[in-house]
């Protein structure tokens, strides 16, 4: 199980996996530092050059005003990996795992800031051909992100029965209902991921037919597909969604705990709301274009 992962790992939350890499290369430094003086010289020369690691992305290439923000990261990770060495001199607020996660955030934060200004910047300049290409790899970087989001949520969830049943431990007391509700208040987002995740899946096979022949067959019928996928995900998030919220209040008087918000799926609802107007769009010029050939 997921849990036992990052257990094995050394975090006990899925969302402090992120800052595994940092903790991991504290830990070996500092190591390293206290092995004598060669190793805390080579210490030193790996903190540098781990520091200045975010400049490669510009070796060889012109800068642009955006890659100011490298530089920063460079420092930003100097300040990081400083205080992933030596934990103890951190500010005490920032001396726990969720300090961990703020330190490595900061350095993902602007990584994922300058990939972003640069891919908006840099759009207009590119070629269909290019910007489908970088469309189709968003696409999967998305599907990743969504994926490491419903590992996230299990391990949420895992942290939320164990919240429950340490307050509620009055002799006799049945946590069986609420338990179930709480994993399929989990499983009700699970499944607005899953069927994302296979929408993104569908786009990013689109996008690559069209980079082939935007008016081929296949392009038209990978866009019905995800007409029909984006419909059937539409009405599955959005009942599910209503259907727990239904059950919850069905089976309030033998609940211990009661999810008070109001979910509903916005982001599943807009990526297939989107896609199925785009599939729809594509369709509709295929056959314009074969009426104007069939006209000509």
């Amino acid at each position: 199980p997921l849990p036992l992962s990052f257990a094995a790992l050394g975090t006990n939350s899925g969302l402090n996996i992120l800052s595994l890499p940092f903790t991991l290369m504290g830990d070996g430094l500092r190591r390293l530092s206290l092995s004598g003086t060669g190793g805390n010289i080579a210490a030193l020369i790996i903190y540098a050059l781990l520091a200045l690691s975010p400049l490669t992305f510009k070796l060889r290439r012109k800068w642009s005003r955006e890659d100011w923000l490298l530089p920063l990261c460079s420092a930003l990770l100097l300040y990081v990996l400083y205080y992933t060495v030596n934990p103890t001199l951190r500010p005490s607020v920032l001396q726990n795992s969720m300090g961990d996660l703020i330190l490595s955030g900061v350095v993902y934060s602007t990584l994922l800031s300058w990939a972003v200004i640069k891919l908006i910047l840099h759009c207009d300049s590119m070629n269909s051909t290019k910007l489908l290409r970088t469309l189709r790899r968003f696409l999967i970087v998305c599907t990743a992100l969504f994926l490491c989001a419903l590992a996230v949520g299990f391990s949420n969830c895992q942290t939320e029965i164990d919240a429950i049943a340490a307050a509620n431990t009055a002799p006799g007391l049945n946590l069986s209902t609420t338990f179930v509700f709480v994993y399929l208040s989990y499983a009700a987002t699970a499944l607005e991921y899953i069927l994302t995740v296979s929408l993104l899946l569908l786009a990013a096979k689109l996008v690559r037919e069209l980079e082939t022949d935007a008016y081929s067959p296949s392009c038209t019928l990978a866009a019905q597909k995800i007409a029909l996928w984006s419909r059937r995900s539409l009405i599955t998030v959005t009942l599910s969604a209503l259907a727990l919220q239904v059950a919850q209040l069905m089976f309030a008087a033998r609940l211990h705990n009661i999810a008070v918000n109001f979910r509903l799926p916005i982001i599943g609802i807009v990526i297939s709301f989107a896609l199925l107007a785009l599939s729809r769009l594509l369709c509709q010029t295929r056959e314009i274009k074969n009426d104007n050939d069939l006209f000509i």
